[in-house]
């Protein structure tokens, strides 16, 4: 879900999990927001703050990571080689 704040029309990127909340966002999850909080910023211009929902109801805010969101990128390649796309 992307929402975007009416008056300083920043994105919030919310995901919803089912799984409760127990301390830690998992690598899996940290990577998923990560991408679309880069493709947000990149589609619509904007800052981004990621938030994760999860299923016992704790709300978790995600920092966006340049780095990190590069390296994603950088996988696009064998991605589409893996998958027999060009």
């Amino acid at each position: 879900m992307i929402f975007r704040d009416p008056v300083t029309r920043h994105l919030i990127v919310g995901e919803a999990k089912s799984r409760h909340y127990k301390g830690s966002v998992s690598p899996y999850e940290r990577y998923q927001v990560t991408l679309y909080l880069g493709m947000a910023q990149r589609i619509y211009r904007r800052p981004a703050t990621a938030i994760l929902l999860f299923g016992n109801g704790r709300r978790v805010s995600v920092a966006f990571d340049q780095a990190t969101y590069q390296h994603l990128l950088a996988l696009l390649p064998d991605c589409r080689r893996d998958s027999g796309r060009r």
